[in-house]
């Protein structure tokens, strides 16, 4: 029996060393730190916290790859490239500055992996491409935790820099905020992007990109997907006060709007244009717009539904633009309109379901079958632990069937082998004298 119990033991150590192999991270080497201090002008200079070098130019050119340079609080007069994989860390984001003197880019990239934190850029050139911070071909580098002000653009991927992450940056009067061209498979998240006189966030040639969690307001366009910019995500976001449109779409399909704040812009909360289809726009607030939505220039099969258009001054217009879906059936629906009983003093609910009866109208091709007669509430996820409840179950079993084939196999045991761990009663052993 002995014998047994440890088998079992046994077998949970190695369940939970299989498990730790999968939890546990893997230990890093040291990593080297550079650090740069512009308050040592005297020197020496190497790079170690007594003696930092006084630029970053000085500390790129002797950082091998992998390691970290710390930039202390200060303004560091200088336009930097970034060709080796670092990360370059800032003391605290709004006293470490790197000013670009209005000349170039401030920060270019052209490498992967790199990760930059803690700066204020600004103050970089007005000619395209100049901007704060650039990355060309550059891939799974991580921005975050920056402001850039002053600049052509604040944030520019260019030329195929993909699954980069961008997040929580704060953006703020640049030309443009944050532009994408024939860039691809990026994150962009929590920023902040606020009073440039651009666009907030602008797409060219850029696909299935990201984009979440970012407040939008007071620019002179949100967002705008551009010329073949498609199967782009667009949801969580607040987007507010932009003097022209919130989110525009030209020549641009297949992409996402889902659950987003679009309240409050000049002319259109979301403007579809320029033979733009395929688009789903669905669980947006839309309120407070000139246009809640505008769909032009043959934009056709474009599904829009379970939306909230209130106190717009038209909620949906369309010029020369039919064949779109402005609802997904019944019982499911279509969009909360808040100017319906004026348009539909006589309709009435089916059979129970918070639907009307007779379609909204937008114009002869465009309408919507089943109109809300309540706001669309998104239903809350919420966090699923069944995964982890399959599991447990799964290891109980495992354990069972384990302690059930030991059981079998020691019942399947001849009886004197199974006798053998058991004390031996009345045996006397009598060993001979040896003879001398």
């Amino acid at each position: 029996m002995k014998k047994t119990v440890c088998e079992i033991m046994l077998t949970l150590v190695l369940i939970n060393m299989s498990m730790l192999a999968f939890c546990t991270k893997p230990v890093k080497a040291d990593v080297k730190i550079i650090y740069v201090d512009h308050d040592n002008t005297a020197g020496p200079w190497d790079g170690t916290k007594e003696y930092p070098y006084k630029n970053i130019t000085t500390a790129l050119q002797h950082a091998p790859a992998g390691s970290t340079i710390y930039v202390c609080s200060g303004t560091y007069y200088e336009s930097i490239v970034i060709n080796e994989t670092v990360s370059l860390v800032g003391e605290n984001r709004k006293t470490t500055i790197i000013d670009g003197r209005s000349i170039g880019t401030v920060v270019e990239i052209t490498v992967g992996d790199v990760i930059i934190s803690g700066f204020t850029i600004n103050n970089s050139g007005q000619e395209w491409p100049d901007s704060g911070l650039k990355l060309t071909k550059a891939r799974n580098c991580t921005i975050s935790g920056n402001d850039l002000t002053n600049n052509l653009d604040g944030i520019r991927l260019f030329d195929s820099s993909s699954n980069n992450n961008i997040s929580e940056n704060n953006i703020t009067n640049n030309l443009g905020g944050i532009s994408l061209y024939y860039s691809s498979n990026n994150s962009i998240h929590e920023n902040s992007i606020t009073a440039n006189n651009g666009f907030g966030l602008f797409l060219h040639f850029s696909s299935n990109n990201s984009m979440y969690g970012n407040n939008i307001v007071n620019n002179r366009w949100g967002i705008e997907l551009d010329f073949y910019s498609d199967f782009n995500r667009i949801s969580g976001n607040d987007i507010r006060a932009n003097n022209v449109d919130g989110i525009g779409f030209d020549h641009s399909m297949n992409n996402t709007i889902f659950r987003n704040n679009i309240a409050a812009n000049n002319e259109c909360g979301v403007r579809i244009s320029g033979t733009s289809g395929n688009n789903y726009i669905s669980g947006n607030d839309i309120m407070n717009n000139f246009d809640g939505i505008r769909l032009s220039g043959s934009s056709s099969n474009n599904t829009i539904f379970h939306n909230n258009f209130v106190g717009n001054q038209r909620h949906a217009s369309t010029y020369n633009s039919d064949g779109n879906h402005w609802d997904d059936g019944y019982p499911s629906g279509g969009n909360y309109w808040s100017d319906y009983q004026e348009k539909c003093s006589n309709a009435s609910e089916i059979d129970n379901s918070g639907i009307w009866n007779t379609p909204y109208i937008i114009d002869s091709g465009n309408r919507d079958r089943y109109p809300l007669m309540n706001k669309y509430v998104i239903p809350e996820k919420r966090f699923s632990t069944a995964w982890f409840d399959y599991f447990k179950a799964f290891l109980v079993l495992f354990l069972l069937i384990c302690l059930t084939y030991f059981i079998i196999k020691r019942k399947k045991l001849p009886k004197a082998a199974r006798g053998l761990n058991r004390p031996l009663k009345n045996f006397n052993l009598n060993i001979p004298a040896l003879s001398q």
